[in-house]
């Protein structure tokens, strides 16, 4: 399994803007994981967010969240398009992808897979 990180912004990238004219100062980032698949490979994607405080308005500034197939899921399109086309071209079963998914380490329930389907 690899993990790709992605880099939203960090204290080394400008903030967003907040509209004030103060400096900002570097707060915490915040990491959201999603899991990917290509043929074979399972990878993690690691968004990293940071944020910003403006010490002049008290103001927490933040990068805004990208855009998910499903919100605040584990998936990405790539392992969703996986589940489908298994299901639904190869006519393999969800209790034969979770025992597939089992073995590759990654432990994706039944009645997970059934509400990505659905």
């Amino acid at each position: 399994m690899y993990v790709v990180v992605f880099l939203i912004s960090s204290s080394s990238v400008n903030p967003p803007s907040s509209g004030c004219p103060g400096k900002s100062g570097y707060l915490s980032e915040d990491v959201a994981e999603k899991l990917d698949y290509q043929p074979g490979v399972f990878t993690v994607e690691r968004h990293i967010r940071g944020k910003w405080v403006c010490k002049c308005c008290e103001r927490i500034v933040q990068a805004p969240v990208a855009p998910h197939i499903i919100d605040k899921g584990l998936p990405t399109t790539g392992l969703l398009a996986q589940v489908l086309v298994a299901k639904y071209l190869d006519h393999l079963p969800l209790y034969r992808q979770e025992a597939i998914f089992e073995r590759a380490g990654h432990a994706i329930s039944r009645s997970t897979l059934a509400q990505w389907v659905w």
